[in-house]
C-alpha cells in the first residue's frame, strides 16, 4: 500500500518541450510551501493553461487540485498526466470516481480493472459488485467471497456482501454476516451507519435504529437523521468503500492517498458527511488547516455528525498551535 501511495515524480524529460508560465509556477511553489492549497492550485491552473502538456507542472496541480478540492484541475492534470505515461498508480482511483459520478459505468469498469495491477487489487471486487449493484445486487453480492486470498480482502468481502444482500431485500442473511462483525467490533460506527442506512431504505427502519442504538449523543443524532435511508446505488457502495479504506490510512506518509481517496468520495457522493470528517483529519494531518477547517465547515448542525465534527475541529486547532480555541471548544463540548 505504501508503494501505492509513492508520488509518481513526472520527469522533465517526459513532459511537453513547451515551457510552463515560469512566474505561475513559481508562485505555486511558494504558495504550496506555504500550505496554501488554493493559491497554489490556482497558480499552477495558470501555468498548465499556459503550458497544457507540461507533465511536470500536471504533476503539482493534480496534487494540490486534491488538496484545495479543485477537483475540474485534478482530473485535467490527471489525464495529462496519463496521456505522457507518467501518471501515479492512483489515478485510477480518481478517474474510476469521475465514471461513478458521471454514470459512465463503462468507463467505471475499465478503471476498475486497472486496480488488479496494484497494492489495492483487493479492493476490486467489491468495486466491481457495487458497480453492477443497480441492476442485481443480489447476484453482486454473490461475486463475493469470503474465502479471498488475504484477511483484508475477506473482510472488505464479507462486509459489503452483506450490505449489498440488504440492497437485495435479504435482511435476515445479510444480519447473519454482521452480527459477529459488530459484536467483535463494536466501535466500527462505518459499518453499523451504513448498514442502517440500506435496512431504512428497504423497509427495515426498527432494525435499522437497532443498529444505532445507544445513548451516545451521536448515536442518538444518527437515529434522528435517518429518515428514509439511503439508496443502495454504485456511487453509495464505492464512496463508501473509499472512505472505509482512507479512515484505516493511519500513517502520515499516505495522508495523500486518504486525501485523493476522499476527495473521490465525495465527487460520488456529495452529501456524505463522514467523508467530510475523514478529510478534514487528513489534510488537518499534512498542515491544511485552512482545507480541513473548509471540509468541517460542510457538515450542518442538523447533521448526525455535527458532534462529531466539533470534536474533529478541535483536534485541527490543536494540531494548527490554537490551543486557545481547542481548549474553548473543548470547555464547550464538555458542558453541551
Amino acid at each position: 500500500m505504501i508503494g501505492f501511495a509513492a508520488l509518481v515524480a513526472a520527469s522533465p524529460a517526459a513532459a511537453n518541450t513547451q515551457s510552463p508560465d515560469l512566474a505561475a509556477y513559481v508562485r505555486g511553489r511558494a504558495a504550496e510551501a506555504d500550505g496554501a492549497a488554493a493559491q497554489a492550485a490556482s497558480d499552477y491552473q495558470s501555468a498548465l493553461e499556459a503550458s497544457p502538456g507540461n507533465a511536470l507542472v500536471a504533476a503539482r496541480a493534480y496534487r494540490e487540485g486534491l488538496t484545495a478540492g479543485d477537483m475540474a484541475l485534478a482530473l485535467r492534470s490527471v489525464r495529462t498526466l496519463r496521456q505522457a505515461g507518467v501518471a501515479p498508480p492512483d489515478s485510477s482511483l480518481l478517474l474510476l470516481a469521475d465514471a461513478v459520478a458521471r454514470g459512465e459505468s463503462k468507463d467505471a469498469v475499465t478503471y476498475a480493472g486497472e486496480l488488479a495491477n496494484g497494492p489495492l487489487d483487493f479492493l476490486q471486487p467489491v468495486v466491481l459488485a457495487w458497480l453492477s449493484a443497480d441492476r442485481d445486487p443480489a447476484e453482486a453480492a454473490a461475486t463475493l467471497s469470503d474465502k479471498s486470498g488475504n484477511a483484508l480482502g475477506r473482510r472488505y468481502a464479507n462486509e459489503h456482501r452483506a450490505l449489498l444482500l440488504i440492497a437485495a431485500g435479504n435482511a435476515d442473511k445479510a444480519m447473519k454476516i454482521l452480527d459477529p462483525m459488530l459484536v467483535a467490533n463494536r466501535a466500527d460506527l462505518d459499518l453499523r451507519l451504513n448498514a442502517a442506512q440500506l435496512l431504512a431504505d428497504k423497509g427495515y427502519k426498527e432494525l435499522a435504529l437497532r443498529l444505532l442504538g445507544g445513548d451516545n449523543p451521536t448515536m442518538v443524532a444518527l437515529r434522528g437523521a435517518l429518515g428514509d435511508g439511503t439508496k443502495p446505488t454504485p456511487a453509495f457502495g464505492v464512496s463508501r468503500v473509499y472512505t472505509e479504506l482512507a479512515s484505516s490510512l493511519n500513517s502520515d506518509r499516505l495522508q495523500p492517498l486518504s486525501t485523493l481517496l476522499i476527495r473521490a468520495a465525495l465527487m460520488m457522493a456529495p452529501d456524505y458527511d463522514r467523508a467530510r470528517l475523514t478529510l478534514a483529519d487528513s489534510l488537518s494531518r499534512q498542515g491544511d488547516d485552512a482545507a480541513a477547517e473548509q471540509a468541517l465547515a460542510g457538515i450542518g448542525e442538523k447533521s448526525g455528525l455535527s458532534r462529531m465534527a466539533a470534536i474533529e475541529r478541535r483536534e485541527v486547532l490543536e494540531r494548527a498551535g490554537d490551543n486557545e480555541g481547542a481548549l474553548s471548544l473543548g470547555k464547550s463540548l464538555a458542558d453541551a
